[in-house]
């Protein structure tokens, strides 16, 4: 197991034991949980779903897998050089790792936002000219806290981790008015099953 503070490390031990093909789990307090599993055929990972729906649980997944989802966002979102993307949550966790290591893979900039308030993470925002964020409903709620965030590069805001409520949602879009909202679902377990986009019914990811 990898400690998960402070993140800089822990994601370069995690980029070093993929590209021996090991496998890597980080945890928040850095101790072994049990040993990570290990397929010799397919390089794996463990991390731990969002906890929307109880306790987080731990699953296994191949590095492989991500890698695909990988491809599909530097289409759809345009992640690559150049791009500036931030994750506001702790890397144990499936969405701010993914988010990170999406970063990291296809040569954007990352900023980990995780440890800062939410006023500090949203002046972040703006001052370093974030592209990209990766965040959960309630990490948008205390982020934007009924205020507009001055973050004039932002254009795309990926929600998942639990079910993006219209409340949420319209706060995000005032605080946000040139990004476009994505909501997904299914990525911790299964990679992405539903994606939303402005013609998207409301209720229909997730």
């Amino acid at each position: 197991a990898i400690a998960a503070v402070p993140p800089l490390p822990a994601l370069q031990a995690a980029l070093s034991r993929a590209a021996r093909g090991a496998a890597f789990r980080i945890e928040a307090d850095g101790r072994a949980h049990g040993p990570v599993a290990e397929d010799g055929a397919r390089p794996m990972f463990e991390t731990l779903t969002s906890g929307s729906s109880g306790t987080p649980r731990r699953i296994r997944r191949t590095q492989a897998s991500w890698i695909e989802s990988f491809a599909v966002n530097a289409r759809l979102f345009g992640i690559g050089p150049g791009v500036a993307v931030a994750v506001l949550g702790r890397l144990e966790h499936s969405l701010a790792l993914y988010g990170a290591l999406e970063a990291l893979h296809l040569g954007a900039d990352l900023h980990l936002l995780a440890g800062l308030r939410p006023d500090r993470q949203a002046a972040a925002l703006a001052a370093r000219g974030i592209g990209v964020l990766y965040a959960t409903p309630a990490q948008i709620r205390l982020l934007t806290d009924g205020r507009p965030v001055p973050a004039p590069g932002l254009r795309h805001v990926l929600v998942g981790g639990a079910k993006l409520d219209e409340g949420t949602r319209a706060a995000c879009a005032a605080a946000f008015p040139a990004a476009r909202i994505r909501e997904f679902y299914g990525a911790a377990e299964t990679s992405f099953i539903t994606l939303s986009d402005e013609s998207t019914p409301p209720g229909a990811v997730g």
